[in-house]
């Protein structure tokens, strides 16, 4: 079995008490023998709290909140990802009106608080952040507050406010808009470097897209890509939601239409690790919050269009 770790900050790990070596966001592989060994994954910085496992059934089936476990199907990758937690009570950011309070604050890890004339709301974020905005706006007659939580990333929050309080929209955007009309904008570290404005609509008690704009870099022409990164473009491509077809010829085009429950629902793509074949291409996808694995295929190529696609086991 193939293990390789990673930290969001540096890190020292040790196995069985024996040190090996720093983590950084770098892939490391370990080689480990033993049976379900005692992990310690120990941040350089002693502000943020050390996190210890033993890497055995239970683990792989529920990994601590601090860490995020991917199956590659033949190995793991087990990135460190401990929250900044400190005591020291702070309001990040507070937002009064007419009606509402809404608090984002830290108390031994990052909370926010609404409170309306009707219902309260509180709950536990697992993000780090160093500020937030709170805005309030209306759609169809519905009274919403969102709220941005900012660090190196941007994720938006959308809370219905009636005589309960619901959080229904959550997502990593790079800006959004929420006046007179919903729509969020994200940006994609891609081979056309894509661009996504979605459009949503309230219905039924949550928002579904109902519109999506997509743009690329002008610079990009599929036509002048490597060969080995057409199948990689047209995943992309299809993440994005945007023209996937033009990659498609035979019958992979003429029954794109099930392409959806082929593929699945993933959520990232990567190149094979060293222990699979190196034609194959690998799809993430997510089992449960800090929970993921991996799915190979390989897209057999007619005069730079996919005609086949297949799903390795």
């Amino acid at each position: 079995m193939y293990y390789y770790f990673s930290s969001e900050t540096p890190a020292a790990i040790k196995v069985n008490g024996a040190f090996c070596g720093i983590l950084s966001k770098e892939l490391k592989q370990i080689n480990i023998d033993s049976l379900s060994p005692f992990i310690e994954l120990c941040p350089v910085s002693t502000c943020q709290p050390c996190t210890n496992f033993l890497l055995d059934n239970n683990f792989f089936c529920c990994p601590p909140k601090s860490v995020i476990l991917t199956d590659l199907k033949g190995g793991y990758l087990i990135k460190f990802s401990p929250l900044i937690l400190s005591s020291e009570f702070k309001i990040i950011e507070q937002h009064k009106s007419s009606s509402a309070l809404v608090t984002v604050f830290n108390e031994n890890g990052l909370k926010l608080s609404i409170e309306t004339p009707k219902d309260f709301y509180a709950e536990t974020v697992n993000l780090n952040i160093n500020r937030a905005e709170i805005k309030e706006f209306d759609i169809n007659g519905v009274h919403f507050i969102s709220v941005l939580f900012e660090n190196e990333n941007k994720f938006l929050a959308i809370y219905e406010v009636g005589n309960n309080i619901r959080k229904i929209f959550f997502r990593q955007v790079n800006e959004y808009c929420t006046d007179g009309e919903f729509f969020t904008v994200e940006n994609f570290c891609d081979i056309a470097k894509h661009q996504v404005k979605t459009f949503w609509e309230y219905k039924n008690g949550a928002f579904c897209s109902s519109k999506k704009e997509c743009s690329q870099n002008k610079d990009f022409n599929a036509d002048n890509l490597n060969e080995k990164l057409i199948s990689y473009s047209f995943l992309e491509e299809y993440l994005a939601g945007c023209e996937w077809d033009k990659f498609l010829c035979g019958s992979v085009l003429k029954n794109k239409n099930r392409l959806s429950g082929f593929l699945g629902k993933f959520i990232g793509i990567m190149p094979p690790p060293r222990f699979r074949c190196g034609d194959e291409i690998g799809l993430i996808y997510t089992k449960c919050d800090n929970l993921y694995f991996v799915e190979y295929f390989k897209f057999c190529l007619e005069n730079r269009k996919i005609c086949n696609i297949i799903k390795c086991e």
